[in-house]
């Protein structure tokens, strides 16, 4: 028996994980970092803020923190130059709140 660390690839938010990606390349392409804003904008509009609203109705203070903290990396993404910082922050999130630990065989 020891401890295992588990990576689960179906609980991952792949269209975030993507517009997160898309926004850090595009913050180094010459020009690009338009469409690293509008990715985020995308983000913001798309996921993480309706997905904010959603944790207030539901009143559960834990949901309403965690999609907090998703609403503030997304629109983080938003400042020019910096804002990669929040996108690598966000990408890092989302593939963190799916790795596990447990303990067994």
């Amino acid at each position: 028996m020891y401890y295992h660390l588990e990576f689960d690839l179906s609980e991952v938010d792949w269209v975030g994980a993507g517009l997160d990606t898309g926004g850090i390349i595009a913050d180094y392409v010459p020009g690009g970092q338009g469409v690293g804003i509008g990715l985020d904008l995308i983000s913001v509009s798309e996921i993480s803020g309706p997905q904010f609203g959603r944790a207030i109705e539901s009143g559960d203070s834990l949901q309403i923190i965690d999609a907090g903290i998703d609403l503030a990396l997304d629109a983080g993404g938003l400042i020019p130059v910096f804002g990669n910082v929040p996108d690598v922050l966000s990408l890092g999130k989302n593939f963190a709140q799916n790795t596990h630990i447990y303990y067994g065989p």
